[in-house]
């Protein structure tokens, strides 16, 4: 037995080491990682592929707003004692064209969408619609602006700031108190992090102002097509076309010298250029009013798809995510402004909403200035970054 320890016991030492893996304490970064999955190949382009599929879906339910909840031409209801059955938009035949020329107020080539002359009053005074409105259903069919009568006084509901009060007291009570005391610690001590770092919070401010305008401004435009002067269902198509080919545009000029920042004022500049045209040119010339606004889509989709990717760039990988979310959740914001603005503002002053979003067009590029090129420049993973390492 003696003689079977002292066997095991010299085992020759070097056979120990060379048998097992050596290791060192290196740090990993995301670059690392993603060197170490390997390139763009197959089955990333097939996941790729699929993954684009769900975007259709989302598609949808984007642009469903374009038509369900579009605002078709529509007039008063003649009395039932001049024509009992009036529920056609468009005359048919010549005594329902007369009593229509007759008690229904035209300009410019269009009849008046909420009001009719007093047949009690000779002066041909004019009143709101006393028996409803009469909607042409040709191009959008029954619409959810029909159906609950989001025209005239009521387009935008009757809301007022009051109507919120009660929901949003109720809101207060239930839910938001509870979780502001429970994560109160956690909360001052996120930002007390991120005070410590004014750089990022620079970032923060900036890159959430350019997410809400570009957003603001693609849906504008976008919704806005369906309103040129050709049928609102080849506008939207072309539009789509023409936002691929500004992804894809963006994608080349991000891999030159422009860089991401440049590429960036580029575009933004141009959309702002757009904007300011559209409304000059929209009651002269058709084809230009195709043109403008489709050059806006493309402008303004190249310019969308580099901020996405520019501003998950800007931030190291410990705050990437909450970044880029909180992007994401103001750039809703801008989402749900864009159709409110253009529901709430009377149509006399919608040119001046063209002008305001020019504006904010050009001060995110300006304010892009202020932000670093990413183009060919590592993944940082540490809040350090924020100290002007990376410009």
């Amino acid at each position: 037995m003696a003689a079977l320890v002292d066997n095991l016991c010299n085992v020759e030492q070097k056979s120990i080491p060379q048998s097992l893996p050596v290791t060192t304490s290196t740090t990993t970064s995301l670059d690392d990682v993603i060197h170490q999955c390997g390139g763009f190949g197959q089955f990333q382009l097939r996941q790729y592929c699929f993954l684009s599929l769900i975007q259709i879906t989302a598609g949808l339910a984007a642009f469903y707003y374009v038509y369900g909840a579009a605002e078709p031409d529509h007039r008063c209801r003649l009395a039932p004692s001049l024509w009992p059955n009036d529920d056609t938009y468009t005359p048919i035949n010549r005594t329902h064209a007369f009593f229509l020329q007759l008690y229904i107020p035209a300009k410019e080539g269009k009849w008046d969408q909420c009001n009719l002359f007093d047949s009690l009053n000779m002066n041909k005074s004019l009143i709101e619609c006393p028996n409803g409105l009469v909607f042409d259903r040709t191009i959008y069919g029954f619409t959810f602006t029909e159906a609950i009568g989001l025209v005239c006084r009521n387009k935008i509901n009757g809301r007022q700031d009051i109507d919120w009060y009660p929901a949003f007291q109720e809101l207060l009570n239930t839910q938001l108190f509870p979780i502001v005391i429970k994560k109160q610690l956690t909360f001052t001590q996120k930002a007390k992090q991120l005070i410590s770092h004014p750089t990022t919070i620079k970032r923060i401010l900036i890159t959430g102002f350019i997410a809400f305008t570009e957003t603001l401004l693609y849906y504008k435009i976008s919704y806005g097509l369906a309103t040129m002067k050709i049928s609102p269902y080849i506008g939207i198509l072309i539009g789509a076309i023409v936002e691929a080919l500004g992804y894809i545009t963006a994608t080349v000029f991000m891999s030159t010298r422009f860089g991401r920042k440049y590429s960036f004022i580029l575009f933004t500049g141009s959309t702002s250029v757009c904007i300011l045209i559209i409304p000059l040119i929209i009651k002269h010339s058709t084809l230009a009013t195709v043109i403008m606004p489709q050059t806006g889509k493309f402008v303004i989709s190249a310019a969308n798809s580099i901020t996405w990717i520019s501003i998950a760039e800007l931030f190291p990988t410990s705050i990437r995510s909450s970044t880029n979310g909180l992007a994401v959740a103001v750039s809703r914001l801008g989402a749900i402004t864009s159709p409110i603005i253009d529901a709430s503002i009377h149509k006399q002053y919608l040119p001046v909403t063209f002008y305001v979003c020019a504006a904010l067009a050009l001060i995110s590029a300006l304010l892009s200035l202020t932000l670093p090129e990413t183009k060919d420049k590592p993944l940082d993973d540490i809040m350090e970054f924020t100290n002007d390492t990376h410009v």
